[in-house]
């Protein structure tokens, strides 16, 4: 089934791209209680998107982007001993997001077409995570940053 828009379509290849972690639970509205603890709540969402304009495209390239951002939490056990658990938790899901999405294929992707557009996504890249700041509460939370190359017709 084709997504609704250009936008959609990226957003619902995230998805499928986070879905194939058996430890995420991938969630398409924000719910700030939603920790888990056997699994990682994982919200992706399109933060912004450029349209390439051929005239005025520095890059040159001719493909617009999206940045992506996906906010991951999840409960970690007790750290009485200040192992820093949380920190390497984190450090771990930070790593399950990068390998998701880089390694969707992308290649037996098909196009997407809408009402108006006909979308291919050239790539996917992780940019960056910030981290979480460990105060020893069980919780962690962090966010992804990917960008999204892609084309529309």
């Amino acid at each position: 089934m084709a997504s609704s828009s250009p936008v959609q379509f990226l957003l619902d290849t995230v998805v499928d791209a986070l879905q194939s972690q058996p430890e995420f639970s991938v969630i398409r509205v924000w719910k700030s209680d939603a920790y888990e603890s056997s699994r990682v709540t994982v919200y992706p969402y399109i933060a912004s998107v450029v349209y390439a304009n051929d005239l005025e495209d520095a890059s040159a390239t001719g493909l617009s982007t999206a940045n992506v951002e996906v906010v991951c939490q999840c409960i970690v056990e007790s750290d009485p001993s200040g192992l820093g658990i949380a920190q390497e938790r984190a450090s771990m899901i930070a790593m399950l997001v990068k390998h998701a999405l880089e390694s969707y294929d992308l290649e037996t992707l098909e196009s997407n077409q809408d009402l108006y557009y006909t979308t291919n996504i050239i790539g996917m890249t992780v940019d960056g995570n910030t981290g979480t700041f460990n105060v020893n509460d069980n919780r962690i939370q962090l966010g992804v940053a990917c960008t999204i190359y892609f084309a529309t017709a």
